[in-house]
């Protein structure tokens, strides 16, 4: 039986100390060479149906990439890319299969997307829209001076322990790009697809930082693609969605 595999793209933040004194590399390479080394591993290990992810696993792998490297913090997050029909109210579904980062019912932000165009209430077109949750209810939301402002309520629900988003009347008056991307934070760190799905690591998803351990050198400023503070040596390679 041929199998319509299912995507599910994760994305990396990641923050790794090495000893400057002892590199023989600048922040700016070992930077890099940790962003191929975690694109590599989406590569050998996962990319196929019914490959899991191994968070410490990667880990290892990340500390392994040089001889100076002290330690590594990652983190993972999921992403769903929704091919949605622009000026239509219809359905849709996200399913992850992994539990939903939700610790208390008070908490708001387990889902949120890329932007698009939606109608508020009373037919008024606003632009920079996102989706978020409240206590299962999936809602149209944007940021007004700073404040998340509701645009539509429960256009959906949120499974946070089956991991799965349905969407009942989502109708977006335009996107940004081909895609909704709805994104999520796993409540375990490793991750494991079920039946048609398959986990990848794309080079755009996948942001690495480098910085100095101020207990090892003191340090100097070197910064690719982010803004640095003065007393550490950093570089950043990200591109996004």
């Amino acid at each position: 039986e041929v199998q319509n595999p299912d995507y599910t793209y994760m994305n990396f933040d990641c923050t790794v100390k090495f000893n400057e004194a002892t590199s023989q590399n600048t922040a700016a390479i070992i930077a890099q060479n940790v962003k191929n080394k975690i694109v590599e591993y989406g590569t050998n290990e996962l990319s196929n149906f019914d490959l899991k992810f191994r968070y410490s696993k990667l880990l290892r792998e990340i500390d392994k990439v040089d001889p100076s490297i002290l330690n590594n913090l990652l983190t993972v997050t999921l992403t769903k890319k929704l091919t949605v029909t622009i000026g239509t109210s219809a359905s849709y579904k996200a399913n992850f299969s992994n539990e939903i980062y939700h610790p208390n019912n008070t908490y708001i932000g387990a889902v949120t997307s890329t932007q698009f165009t939606y109608n508020d209430t009373v037919g008024n077109s606003e632009t920079e829209c996102f989706l978020d949750d409240q206590d299962g209810i999936i809602r149209v939301v944007k940021l007004k001076l700073g404040i998340r402002t509701l645009i539509q309520n429960n256009i959906g629900t949120v499974s946070y322990s089956n991991g799965s988003i349905s969407l009942s009347t989502f109708a977006p008056t335009a996107i940004t790009g081909n895609t909704v991307n709805i994104t999520v934070t796993p409540a375990a760190n490793d991750v494991s697809p079920v039946r048609d799905q398959i986990l990848l690591i794309s080079n755009n998803d996948v942001t690495v930082t480098a910085t100095t351990d101020s207990t090892e050198s003191i340090g100097s400023v070197v910064t690719i693609g982010s803004t640095s503070t003065s007393g550490s040596t950093s570089a950043t390679t990200s591109s996004g969605y």
